[in-house]
């Protein structure tokens, strides 16, 4: 009866050792893979500004920056503060 509740333990134990094993590993990856996707953000952030458009300070629109550094902001695809003629 004993070896039966030992072996019982030992399958319990084991899941549960296997299962903090898998979250140690997934945590790890997911950490690299944060990292990485973050520093690729990075890069496309700095592609675009140096394209001429930058994000507005609170993170909403997309600014396109003239040559002169007015910018106008882009609204459904036309310059909201552009005239037509």
């Amino acid at each position: 009866m004993v070896s039966k509740l030992n072996h019982e333990f030992g399958v319990l134990f084991g899941f549960v050792g296997a299962m903090i094993v898998s979250l140690g590993v997934f945590a790890t990856a997911m950490y690299f893979k944060n990292k990485r996707d973050a520093n690729r953000e990075r890069e496309r952030k700095i592609a675009l500004h140096e394209k001429g458009f930058a994000a507005r300070d609170n993170g909403v629109g997309v600014e396109r920056v003239d040559g002169d550094g007015n910018g106008k902001e882009v609204v459904g695809g036309h310059y909201e503060n552009s005239t037509v003629v």
